[in-house]
């Protein structure tokens, strides 16, 4: 189809009722597209909300949208309770039915304390571990490390290893401050080992949407990250 056709094929659905009442019913059109895909874009989720403002009437660009996830767990990461985004002059290409360009963009993550210390034990990376948050940008966990193969002997009981989680490009990583064993301090490159193998908790890079992680601060128990980009342009799909 081309530029021209659907041109006409937006003017056509507008002369019928008007242009705000055909814009309306393009962007209801748009929006239960998004929530359809969004599953094979950020991954499986309890519920998708998308909202279209501003379509042009060929499809072509929208002004704004903005996404809501609830419960998303894209395999490879932790579990995410909420998830907002808005995004701003996007283009698409209406034949393939892809996005081809954002504008900008801006997106939080809140994820709780319990579904990160689920994601260390998925990944292997901690046996047993559960996670507190703590001041603006505070962590606490605690469990048996697993470290290139090698997890702590279970007479020497639960390891606890405190640290700060931090942004850094598209990742959030944590920095080990402190790690207790038996009651020891651990040496440094103990903590050095434990960066290595945990990092990076969440990689923005991978998903279909590549931005920065601008801050992450605690809130009510959960962990907010907040992200943002421009001039993006969309990577594949997550693979179903």
């Amino acid at each position: 189809m081309t530029i021209r056709r659907r041109s006409t094929l937006g003017f056509l659905l507008l002369g019928a009722s008007g242009w705000s009442s055909g814009a309306a019913l393009l962007e209801n059109v748009v929006e239960d597209l998004l929530i359809a895909e969004l599953p094979r874009v950020l991954g499986p989720a309890a519920r998708y909300g998308a909202k279209v403002i501003g379509a042009w009437p060929d499809g072509s660009h929208f002004e704004q949208v903005r996404v809501v996830g609830e419960r998303v767990a894209r395999p490879g990461n932790p579990v995410i309770d909420r998830l907002e985004a808005d995004l701003r002059d996007v283009e698409v290409d209406a034949l393939r039915r892809q996005v081809d360009s954002i504008g900008d963009a801006q997106a939080s993550a809140h994820v709780r304390a319990a579904d990160l210390a689920a994601f260390l034990r998925r990944q292997g990376w901690v046996q047993g571990a559960t996670v507190t948050f703590s001041g603006r940008n505070g962590i606490t966990v605690t469990g048996r490390p697993s470290m290139a193969g090698f997890t702590t002997a279970p007479a020497l009981g639960n390891a606890e290893f405190r640290g700060r989680l931090l942004p850094q490009g598209s990742q959030l990583r944590l920095a080990v401050d402190a790690v207790r064993i038996a009651g020891f301090e651990a040496t440094e490159l103990t903590r050095a080992v434990l960066e290595g193998t945990i990092n990076p908790i969440l990689d923005t890079s991978a998903y279909a949407v590549p931005s920065r992680i601008d801050a992450v601060e605690m809130q009510g128990g959960a962990m907010v990250i907040r992200a943002s980009g421009s001039g993006l342009k969309p990577a594949a799909a997550a693979p179903r």
